[in-house]
């Protein structure tokens, strides 16, 4: 009985890593398709905040280089150069991940797991110990392994906020949207 769970565990762990061998890549993220959308919550007496104003000019979006190291995938984001500017290393178990974000006291604590080939990451941004942000974001892939699309849905005290991403598989540029 007891080598038929190993057997399991080793094999879903395998599987899982097959799942992921197949996000690993420098992806550049498709600004044409790039969809936004931002809910603001009510403030008291049915007062409404004014939504904050959109980039105006170039919008930029970084690409995205995923690895797989050490049972873990790292999420790099990188800055127009191609030089790193943020990481976010996370596994797939259900364990928890800690990973600093922008500076002192804030951390992005996240779990990660897989269905059906969707990587499905539960976080929230923790600043001096609370958390400020909650979110979900899942990555699933093409079935032809070109696309990665992300999928973010983000709440805090002020908003609700849903992005959709697709990435192409590679280094090519995509012209910005002006």
């Amino acid at each position: 009985m007891l080598h038929a769970i190993a057997v399991s565990i080793l094999l879903a762990s395998s599987s899982s890593d097959d799942v992921a061998r197949r996000f690993i890549g420098t992806w550049t993220p498709d600004l044409q398709t790039h969809q936004r959308y931002k809910e603001l919550k009510e403030l008291g007496q049915g007062a409404a905040i004014a939504p904050p104003a959109l980039p105006s000019g170039i919008l930029y979006l970084p690409k995205v280089r995923i690895s797989l190291t050490e049972g873990a995938l790292l999420f790099e984001s990188l800055d127009e150069n191609g030089a790193l500017s943020s990481a976010m290393r996370v596994t797939t178990d259900g364990r928890e991940n800690v990973n600093p974000h922008g500076g002192q006291n804030r951390s992005h604590v996240s779990t990660s797991a897989w269905k059906d080939g969707v990587l499905k990451i539960t976080w929230k941004l923790v600043v001096d110990g609370a958390a400020t942000m909650t979110g979900v974001d899942t990555w699933s892939l093409s079935p032809d392994g070109a696309t990665l699309t992300q999928t973010s849905e983000m709440e805090d005290s002020r908003s609700r906020s849903r992005t959709r991403t697709s990435y192409r598989r590679g280094d090519r540029a995509t012209p910005p949207v002006r």
